[in-house]
């Protein structure tokens, strides 16, 4: 029989559950209560264990944190020019245009 976290983790909800049905109880004695607890431990475990990281370096998460502080920092940049342009010429160009040719095209 292969032992395995998730297999342990198992055991131990079971083996939880077939004690609160012996005893007629809606929980474990307070002695007890921290079995609870290793279950999900034990799952998070097994997760990590089917899902390894690339290597201990931590794999491709330096270069990807390089790239998303290099755009961060594009977008800033990208953002501090347009809040440097005031709204209200971009607004009066267009409505300037929309002015000038709804008004043109009308005749007395």
């Amino acid at each position: 029989m292969e032992v395995t976290a998730k297999g342990v983790a198992a055991l131990i909800d079971e083996t939880v559950l077939e004690y609160v049905r012996e005893a007629r109880t809606n929980c474990l004695p307070d002695e007890f209560l921290l079995l609870n607890a290793i279950p999900p431990i034990l799952r998070r475990i097994a997760s990590g264990v089917a899902h390894p990281v690339a290597d201990s370096s931590g794999g491709d998460l330096p270069a990807d944190l390089a790239k998303l502080e290099a755009r961060v920092t594009e977008l800033e940049a990208e953002l501090s020019a347009l809040r440097a342009r005031s709204p209200q010429c971009v607004f009066s160009k267009a409505l300037c245009e929309a002015a000038g040719k709804s008004l043109g095209d009308r005749k007395r």
